[in-house]
């Protein structure tokens, strides 16, 4: 055999093993980035307080406020914590309550 066939034997031969390995490679990569987005889903979705968000605001417990940006502040009256929320938060949630008042009024 010639050298220049020995070395085109060659490179196939590597260039098969090495289409092999890279295809496993993938597989393995993808498995563990499925299993750690899976991992730190569990994670995160467990640090949220589930009785944060279940906890209904009263008009006794809550102020509603806007300051001088615009912006909406919600008020513990009890403790004096506030939450701070973009303009446009503010924005909505009068026009949701600006419609219903405006429906009522009309009596639909």
């Amino acid at each position: 055999m010639k050298t220049k066939e020995i070395l085109i034997l060659a490179l196939a031969r590597v260039s098969g093993w090495l289409k092999k390995v890279g295809v496993v490679a993938l597989i393995a990569i993808t498995l563990c980035t499925g299993f750690a987005i899976g991992y730190y889903y569990k994670v995160m979705k467990e640090n949220i307080n589930a009785a944060q968000w279940k906890s209904i605001k009263t008009s006794e417990k809550t102020s509603v406020a806007i300051n001088e940006r615009g912006e909406l502040l919600m008020i513990n009256r009890q403790t004096g914590d506030y939450t701070v929320y973009e303009g446009e938060v503010g924005q909505t949630i009068f026009q949701l309550y600006a419609a219903k008042a405006y429906y009522k009024s009309i009596g639909k």
